[in-house]
């Protein structure tokens, strides 16, 4: 509808400056002649999960307004192969079911929503594997999710929560934020450089949150919505308290 063409997945290794190098596009079990975006990947059980337009074995479940939402798919993937896709148990036509996210052992996902009884526009819910499947999708709450759009979660390996949003102050468009866990998991804006007055969201970091990538679709970059670097200084942070007066 916007004269863009829809997105595929595609891999990239990871170089020692931190570049990312020989782009591919992905297995073609994964990609559709629909959207096809952000990925996990469960290193313990080695399956992936990704989202796509609800398109299943060649045919399209739309819901009554006639939409095709988002669901989620996952399937065994090994040596850049990925076996036949299976649906993600809380897929439905009537509403969106993405961007899933996973805990560094697999076991919690965490994926946005538009069902009913949120809190508004997109929420980010947490469900946990058990012995047969996934637990009931929980809503994270207030303290994360707001009447506006929460979106595009991730986990990095010391198990903090990233996340993009609207609803939270920001500088603008999405905003990425995380959850403080030396402050009872206060909501935490990254702030500027990484967030600007446009949308940035879709953050991944590596080397203990040291450097990382992320997408934003502000000025300067190559097309509609770019994917950035990012590097974090090793500098201490100091508190101090006083009175300000200018």
């Amino acid at each position: 509808w916007n004269d863009q063409s829809y997105l595929n997945l595609y891999t990239a290794d990871v170089a020692k400056d931190s570049t990312l190098q020989n782009v591919q596009i992905a297995d073609s079990e994964a990609n559709s002649r629909f959207h096809e975006g952000t990925v996990a990947y469960d290193f313990e059980n080695k399956e992936i999960f990704f989202t796509r337009n609800y398109y299943f074995k060649g045919k399209k479940k739309e819901g009554e307004d006639g939409r095709l939402n988002l669901a989620i798919y996952y399937g065994h993937y090994e040596n850049g192969e990925l076996d036949k896709l299976e649906e993600f148990p809380f897929n439905n036509e009537e509403y969106s079911v993405g961007h899933p996210a996973l805990t560094k052992d697999g076991k919690t996902m965490y994926f946005t929503s538009n069902m009913p009884g949120g809190s508004g526009g997109t929420d980010i819910y947490m469900t946990s594997r058990t012995g047969s499947g996934w637990s009931d999708p929980v809503n994270l709450g207030p303290e994360v999710n707001t009447p506006g759009e929460e979106m595009f979660p991730y986990v990095d390996n010391q198990g903090i929560l990233h996340f993009a949003s609207d609803g939270h102050p920001g500088l603008g468009g999405l905003d990425l934020f995380y959850l403080d866990a030396s402050n009872e998991n206060a909501v935490k804006n990254f702030g500027y450089p990484v967030n600007s007055s446009f949308d940035d969201f879709g953050i991944v970091t590596f080397d203990d949150g040291r450097f990382g990538y992320f997408s934003s679709n502000r000025p300067g970059g190559v097309g509609d919505d770019d994917i950035y670097q990012f590097v974090t200084s090793k500098a201490s942070v100091i508190r101090v308290a006083g009175l300000v007066v200018d």
